[in-house]
């Protein structure tokens, strides 16, 4: 027990001798130095905080494009399922009237509106 004690005791003397020691080296610097190496200290702050920024931006500007593709790729399906309905529509007008014997138009044409599809019979 006596020897923690003094390990302890060395212990709490080793502290202020070795900040003693960092604050006497310290004092033989000139004040140019010290402004030097926190001037240096903020511009280096600065540029990485920069880099972070940059990074941070090009990250975000990733996602925006890939939300566009993501985007322009859902209409380009809904346009083709579009077309493969009208597709399939005009198939399935022409397969019925062959099976029922009628009389087959070759000039049925889809009119494209915004709300939906209308067939036109010419």
């Amino acid at each position: 027990m006596s020897q923690t004690l003094l390990v302890y005791k060395e212990e709490k003397k080793l502290v202020p001798k070795v900040m003693s020691f960092y604050i006497s080296k310290l004092q033989h610097f000139r004040i140019e130095v010290l402004n030097f190496s926190l001037l240096l200290t903020i511009i280096l702050l600065v540029i990485l905080h920069l880099a972070l920024a940059n990074s941070i931006a090009i990250t975000d500007y990733g996602a925006k494009s890939a939300r566009k593709n993501a985007d322009n790729l859902q209409v380009e399906i809904r346009n083709l399922n579009l077309e493969l309905t009208k597709t399939r529509g005009m198939s399935f007008l022409k397969e019925m009237s062959s099976t029922l014997n009628l009389v087959t138009n070759d000039f049925i044409q889809y009119i494209q509106s915004l709300p939906d599809i209308v067939a036109l019979n010419q």
